[in-house]
Order: C-alpha cells, then structure tokens, then sequence
C-alpha cells in the first residue's frame, strides 16, 4: 500500500514537471509560466570602474574620470511608451538635429536611422559624448533617441606635463580606459579599477524587471596617485620649455628640464617639449628627462671641482697654467702626463673657443668654465679611478629609479686615459638628466645623494587609507659640507659679481647659484659643428640652498641664451612665490616662520561660525557668495594649509561675485580658477596688478576674466 502510495506521489510529480517545461502550465497555482516569461531575457551589464584620478602636490585634480554618453536610437516601429511612440518618427527632423550637435553629415545620420536594424549608434562621433551635447539632443525631445553612460579620462590641461602624465585610450574588449604612456600607463595597475557586472532581466522593449542581487558584482575603483609636482611650477616649466622652441632667436629643436627638492628628493616640476602626438602612429613616446642619455658637457665640471676639493688634492686659489693642455699617454701603465708642446699620439685639450688662460687659479678655471683646469686635476691631482668611483657614488651609469618611470642607464666610456679625463667635463660618456640632478643634490645639500622622486603618495579613494607615501631617501654622503661651500661659492660668485656669462641668471629678488654647459651632438659618428646642447644647472638660494633647477635644450650656436635665461628665471620666480624660502644664514632667520595646520571639514557648517573659527587659527578666508552655509572649501579637508595661504568658501548662494585678486600671488589665482570653475587668462609673473573684471562683477556662466601680474 505504502509503495503504490509513492509510485503514484512520483508520477504526479513527473507528470507536473513535464507540463510546467513543456506546456508552460503550473497546476498548483494555474499560472501559465510561458506567459509570463515570454520574451523576458537575463541581461549581463558592465558595471564600469572609475579609474583612479591623478593629483599635484595641493591635492588638485589633473586627470580624472567624467561622466560621457554614447547615444543611440530606437527606430523599429514596434515600441511604445503606454500609448506613445518609443522609436525615432520623424527621421529626416532627427537626422538633422542629430548631426548638428554630433558636427557630423546629416546624411550619414539619416542612412542610419533608415536602416533595417531595431536599434542603431553613431559611430564614433556618437560616442562618448558630452553631457552638453547629450543636453542639447534631450532639448529636441526625439522618441526613441537615448544614451548609455560611460566614462571619459578628462585632463586639466592638455599641455601640462603631457609626457609625463601621459594619455590612456578606451579598450573596447576590457571596456576600460587603458594607459598607454606616462604615470598612466606606467602605474596602469595602480589606476585601474575592476569592472563589476549587473545582472537582471528585461523585455525585448528593455523594460527592465528585477536585479539579480546574487549574481551582481559591484566595481572596483582604481586608486588616486598624488603626483610630487605642483601644477603653478609646472605650467611655468612648461611655458618657458615651449617659449624657447616657438622663439626666433632661439628655436630649439628639443627642450628638457626638472626642478627638484634637494632636501627631500620631491620633484616640483619634470618636463619637455615638443610633447607627443596622440594622433600620430609614429609618435615616440620617450621621456626625454630620464629616458634621453648624452653628454652633459660642463655642467660636469662642478662635479669634478669638487670632487677635488672634497680630497683636499687642490685649494681654490691654487695656481696652474690654464692654456693647451698636451696630454700623453704612457702605453705601458696608462697613465698620462702634461707635456709641453703636440707631437705624435698626443691629445690636445683646449679651453672653450681654444681660449688660453695664461695662470690662474683652480676657482678661476672652474668659473671660466675651462676644460684645461679638469685636466690639469685629473692627470695631476685626483686620481682617475678615485674620480671613477666619485662618479659611482653619485649615481651615474645606473638608474635613478624615479618611481616606476622607464630610465636609461647612461653609458660609460672608460677604455683610454684621454677618455677619463674628458669624462671630467662632460664629454664621452653619456648620462641622463635625472642622474645630474641627483648628483647635485649633493653640491647643493650637505653632500649627500638624496634620490629625486615623482609620486607623492597613493590613497584609496574608498576608504581614504593612504596606501603609500614617499620618504625621503638618502644615498651615501659623498662630500663634506666645506666642500660643497667651496663649490658653491664660486658658482655664486660667477653669478652675482657678472662673470663669465653668468650674469645673465642674476635674480634682484633670489640669489641663486649657476653653471652652464655646451656639449656636440653625434650626428653619423661624428660630433656636429653645428647642433649643441645646451644646458645650465640652478641652485637658489644661495644662502640655503632648497632647490636644484636644470634644463637642456637643443638647438644652433649663436642663439639668444639671455632669451631663454630670462624664461627660466620666470620659473623660479613662480617657485619663490608660491613656496616659502627660508634664508638663513649662522642661524639668524630673515624671513617670517611659517606654520601649518590641517583643514578642518566646514562644508555644511554656518558661515559666521567658520569664519570665527578661522579667525581664531589666523585665517581671513575669501567667502564666495552672501549665503548662510558653507558649501564647499578649498583646501579640503585633511589638507596640510600654510598660515600664508589663502582658504576659500563657497556659499548657498546664487549671487556670486568676483573677489579682489590684488596682490594675490599665480597660486591663488588658479586656486580661484580650479574652485570656481573660472576661465582665468593670465600674463606676466609675480603678483597680481590689475584683473579685467572689477571687484563684486558678478560671476555666472562661461565668466572669464585677465589678470596681469609683475
């Protein structure tokens, strides 16, 4: 009885699951399944990841992602919203108004709204759209027409430290913005998020029904890179590199150039010019400030000179004969020797232009820049292999390691005595500009290497966890500090007192240290008569020293070099401005001390409140709008803030006015653009003299505004 029991129990069983999976028919609750289910299908969506943004120093945004559309439209006539049409009805109309936000032919539009397909795109004209275009086609209120969200990398200039920022490209097989130069292609990984995937079902009409919670995986946002530089510097880098290409006197070919912390290693600003060509398939996309090796020419030769003083070998006011220098080479040891006239496997060395110096002293041959003087050290001074090893511990001929940046190594040319003595001046072996600046981070520090660096720090942006952040490192101590004085007077010296072509990086307002450099191009195995190198390395102040500034640039002998001296000058004008300098000099401070403190959050608090809070900590902030409650501030929370820095305040107001920029200096002026949104045209450098638009001008819309500093 029991067993008939479940024999029949079973086969109701089966009998139902057949029904139910082939009639579509449910006995219990008499639902027609196939009804229901009709046409309904499981939709696997992408969720896409941000891509983590890229920021300066100040914590301002130089890439990120925003928000983009690519449109399409329904055109099938077989859809409907209730009772009104879903698809495109008047496709002539459509096609018009389509084409004239997209800026593409109206008849490419109308072949495709006119084709056999339920649903059609753009091309690649109808991707990734803005949010004013798609604005501007919802104004038309085409049926049918719609748009799916996608994101966009977005700089905050395109011409700002371009190679190393670098450019990503959409990968449609990812589905991601993919780097492909620069911190966006060398910290790819660290950028990069991980597309999540939303699950749930929708009718042939897309009506969408419920998500599929268990299947639904939530994106990944990639995480933040806080670059070293500050985007004030680096534009006026930037400016001064691209300034002495476009110039007639001087139109280089190539522009490089770096400035560097040289007690931290905190790169401020790496840039070069002319950038890449994204549109351009043969572009090379090569970071000339650590990937480019060639000869430093006489830059070197502050390395040399003190090198030589640091042995205690040579004083400053010893004396030499400072005309040709007739180098012999002994065959059987290697070692060379002055001799006094030319002969057979003889090498001469001359001074620039063949100059002969007659006596002079050590200091005086530096200064004067003289090839003759490195020589005189280093056949009969400083040992070549303990010059070798100087080199070494300064760390040329292998990489700097700049955080993940490509480098080359440099290449040493070390086979023949004559050889190693030009390697004192700069000419045979090749090194890279970053490993120069390195270098001298000892000149201009207390002698020891402090290795430059590019990333500030890494943070997720979820959790606001700081996941790295840079130290200072510091290499071997290679000078004493008497040393680096010696050297640096007389790089002072050449500077203030006029000498030697110096004069021309004489600052009124900053002291700053200076030597120059001239190196021959190898063009086919020989060295160019007519294409130079040339090159100066920058140390300011004088009194201490904070900061190393080289650049480089290709170009004619000839050339206006006080031109390009005055567009660099106006770059640390720019870092004078905006950073604080402490001169000191025996301990006694010239300058105001300078304190911070971190941004306290004040969005969402009244204004008097903040206002006398910040009062209180010895801040006059610049309030935006007459509302009630702070909306927004910059710097924002959990910022390090300067007691000099200007804090601004947005309020819940419409009536927004210009503030007075008198006096302000460029770093407040584009915190005022970045804050508000402003087009802000700027010319000159130092402080604001005079803006376009009066104070209290109301701000709206598209407001742009000139200021002028001096």
């Amino acid at each position: 009885m029991t067993f008939a029991l479940i024999v029949t129990i079973f086969s109701i069983l089966i009998i139902n699951v057949f029904v139910v999976s082939v009639g579509g028919y449910h006995f219990n609750s008499g639902t027609n399944i196939k009804e229901v289910v009709k046409d309904i299908h499981t939709v696997y969506e992408p969720i896409i990841a941000k891509r983590g943004k890229i920021l300066d120093y100040q914590d301002s945004v130089l890439v990120e992602d925003n928000k983009a559309f690519t449109v399409h439209a329904y055109i099938a006539d077989d859809r409907f919203d209730g009772d009104k049409p879903a698809y495109v009805v008047d496709k002539e109309t459509a096609a018009t108004q389509i084409a004239s936000v997209l800026n593409i032919s109206s008849d490419f539009v109308l072949e495709r709204v006119n084709s056999d397909a339920k649903q059609v795109e753009f091309g690649v004209d109808g991707k990734r759209i803005t949010t004013a275009q798609k604005d501007a086609l919802d104004a038309f209120n085409i049926p049918g027409l719609g748009f799916t969200e996608v994101l966009v990398r977005a700089q905050y200039s395109s011409s700002l430290g371009s190679t190393l920022i670098g450019l990503t490209r959409f990968d449609e097989t990812e589905e991601k913005q993919v780097g492909i130069m620069g911190v966006e292609s060398y910290y790819n990984d660290v950028l990069n998020g991980k597309n999540g995937v939303s699950v749930y079902r929708q009718d042939v009409e897309q009506l969408r029904y419920d998500t599929i919670d268990s299947l639904t995986v939530e994106a990944e946002d990639g995480k933040d890179i806080k670059l070293s530089i500050d985007k004030i510097v680096q534009s006026s880098l930037d400016k001064a590199l691209n300034n002495i290409m476009q110039a007639e006197n001087v139109k280089a070919q190539e522009a490089w150039g770096a400035l560097v912390d040289v007690k931290t290693g905190r790169i401020l600003a790496l840039a070069d010019a002319p950038s890449f060509n994204a549109n351009d398939p043969d572009t090379v996309y090569m970071n000339r400030a650590t990937e480019y090796q060639y000869e430093p020419g006489s830059t070197m030769k502050t390395l040399t000179y003190a090198m030589a003083l640091n042995d205690g070998v040579i004083t400053p006011d010893q004396i030499f004969n400072g005309n040709a220098f007739y180098l012999e080479t002994d065959p059987n040891t290697g070692k060379g020797k002055r001799v006094s006239a030319p002969s057979g496997g003889i090498e001469t060395i001359n001074n620039p232009f063949k100059s002969n110096y007659g006596n002079i002293t050590m200091k005086e041959g530096y200064q004067r820049s003289s090839n003759v003087m490195i020589a005189e050290v280093l056949t009969n001074y400083l040992d070549t292999e303990r010059f070798r090893q100087y080199m070494l511990d300064l760390g040329f001929f292998t990489p700097v390691k700049v955080g993940k940046l490509p480098e080359a190594e440099g290449y040493e040319l070390w086979d023949y005595f004559h050889e190693k003595v030009t390697n004192g001046f700069g000419q045979g072996s090749t090194v890279t500009m970053m490993q120069l600046l390195q270098a001298h981070t000892a000149v201009f520090g207390d002698g020891t290497v402090v290795k430059p660096y590019i990333v500030e720090s890494i943070i997720n942006p979820n959790t606001g966890e700081v996941e790295y952040q840079a130290e200072v490192t510091k290499g071997k101590k290679v000078f004493t500090e008497e040393a680096v004085q010696l050297t640096r007077d007389a790089m002072h010296e050449n500077v203030d007192q006029r000498r030697y072509g110096m004069q021309r990086f004489k600052m009124d307002d900053i002291s700053v240290m200076a030597k120059s450099g001239t190196s021959q191009i190898v063009i086919d195995g020989k060295y160019s008569n007519k294409d130079f190198i040339f090159s100066a390395m920058l140390g300011f102040p004088y009194e201490n020293p904070q900061y190393a500034f080289y650049f480089a640039y290709k170009t004619y002998d000839g050339h206006s070099n006080t031109f390009v001296a005055n567009e660099m000058k106006n770059v640390i004008k720019t870092v004078v401005t905006n950073y604080p300098i402490n001169l000191t000099d025996d301990d006694e401070e010239v300058v105001t001390p300078v304190h911070k403190i971190v941004m306290p959050n004040f969005v969402n608090q009244d204004i008097n409140t903040v206002r006398g809070k910040l009062s209180e900590l010895g801040y006059t902030p610049v309030i935006i709008g007459d509302g009630d409650v702070v909306i927004e501030q910059y710097p924002k929370r959990k910022t390090d803030v300067l007691n000099n820095e200007k804090i601004f305040l947005n309020t819940n107001s419409t009536d927004k006015k210009i503030p007075d920029m008198s006096g302000w200096s460029l770093k407040e002026v584009m915190d005022l653009s970045n804050f508000m949104k402003l087009e802000i045209s700027i010319e000159g450098h130092g402080f604001v003299k005079s803006q376009s638009l009066a104070p209290n001008s109301p701000i709206g819309d598209g407001t742009g505004i000139s200021v002028i500093l001096e």
